[in-house]
């Protein structure tokens, strides 16, 4: 399957013929929704949209010319609901299936916000959230817990098909790359989903090996890592530590 993520903010798979992919897009400020504004057989692509530096048209443009020359039997495409998904897909020029399911993660209070903002309104919830990322559940929100079990229907039919783009959100794709790639809960919430990069999983008799493969489009990068220090009483400065560059 061939994966490309719009970027706002397990057991490993059976069939050891299967090739997947995953590719994203870009945004300024890294919010918390993870998501801003997976052929031959069979190879998934995972799908995100991108903002800021590179208009969303460039990224998409640039996606579709990748699955051309890739001249992928049967594709089929699947997004999310959300009108950036989608805009993608019909770049694409094929049909496309949309799943409600493969919608970014909700951060409810939080919803589009910076994590400077969320710093600054929400300090305790922050910290939370850093000391168990995968188990954290936003109020009015999802968790990565959460997330995992929405997507469950989308990751047994993806073990059902061929040659599959899903074009989804960073957490999203978080969650699908854990499946296929076998990782923990721990490790889930901080895999790297580089933006307008399409990474291509092969399996493999121990796994799946990655590809990736840089779509040439200008992006910034999104990826926080866990800070050292997650007591709710941190200063600032020590939260926002690992926050990436995006001014």
């Amino acid at each position: 399957r061939w994966a490309s993520r719009w970027c706002d903010e397990a057991t490993p798979p059976s069939n050891p013929y299967r090739e997947r992919g995953v590719a994203k897009g870009a945004s300024h400020a890294p919010r918390t929704t993870l998501g801003w504004d997976l052929a031959q057989r069979p190879a998934p692509f995972v799908g995100v949209a991108s903002r800021g530096p590179a208009p969303p048209s460039q990224y998409a443009q640039a996606l579709a010319e990748f699955i051309r020359s890739q001249s992928i039997r049967e594709l089929k495409v699947w997004t999310s609901h959300m009108k950036r998904t989608i805009e993608t897909a019909e770049a694409l020029g094929v049909p496309y299936e949309q799943w409600k399911a493969l919608n970014e993660i909700d951060a409810g209070v939080c919803e589009e916000m910076t994590y400077e903002e969320i710093q600054e309104r929400y300090p305790e919830e922050f910290a939370l959230r850093d000391q168990d990322k995968y188990r954290y559940r936003y109020p009015k929100g999802e968790s990565y817990e959460d997330l995992v079990q929405r997507l469950e229907p989308v990751i047994m039919e993806l073990e059902r098909q061929e040659n599959v783009l899903v074009i989804c959100h960073q957490a999203v794709m978080r969650c699908l790359l854990a499946y296929f790639l076998d990782k923990s809960a721990e490790e889930l919430p901080y895999l790297r989903c580089p933006l307008h990069t399409v990474l291509k999983l092969t399996p493999v008799a121990y796994g799946c090996e990655v590809e990736s493969i840089f779509l040439n489009v200008e992006a910034v990068n999104t990826h926080r890592e866990k800070p050292q220090n997650v007591d709710v009483s941190r200063p600032p400065a020590e939260a926002l530590i690992t926050v990436p560059e995006h001014y």
